[in-house]
């Protein structure tokens, strides 16, 4: 059964041709690599991955502190996700940052068939703030390869 988000991505890959770009990345899973379509997907069709080690324990105090579990799938709960992420190794983010105003995104993220971010998480939270910040359209949208179900 496929869920929300999946029916999501895929309508709008279906409404967007456009979206789809014209060189595949190339992604090791079950043993061997495989040319994955990359896409121009809009932000807010995607997740942040709380399974993210690079910031689990912000995360399990966040959440004591809380005394629930955190949803990425949550508006408020994403925010306080991007904050970790924004605030890890500061001078690292502010860096990035400052390349993606220049030279846009260089290299796509990959995603789960329904929208969780794998790899590009941070790069994710920068193009949100950026978005926020100044309400440029380059900032809605991240270049991601989708894997399969």
């Amino acid at each position: 059964m496929k869920t929300q988000r999946e029916i999501e991505i895929e309508a709008y890959i279906k409404q967007h041709p456009t979206a789809k770009l014209p060189a595949p990345l190339h992604v090791i899973y079950h043993g061997a690599a495989h040319a994955e379509a990359v896409y121009r997907l809009p932000t807010k069709l995607l997740i942040f991955n709380i399974a993210n080690g690079r910031f689990a324990s912000e995360l399990i105090k966040e959440e004591r502190k809380l005394r629930r579990k955190l949803d990425p799938l949550k508006d408020q709960d994403a925010k306080i996700i991007r904050r970790f992420l924004l605030e890890q190794n500061a001078a690292e983010t502010e860096a990035l940052k400052e390349d993606i105003k220049r030279n846009g995104q260089l290299e796509p993220g990959i995603i789960t068939f329904d929208g969780a971010v794998i790899n590009a998480n941070r790069r994710m939270s920068i193009f949100q703030t950026l978005h926020e910040a100044g309400g440029e359209d380059r900032y809605a949208y991240l270049n991601v390869a989708r894997l399969p179900r």
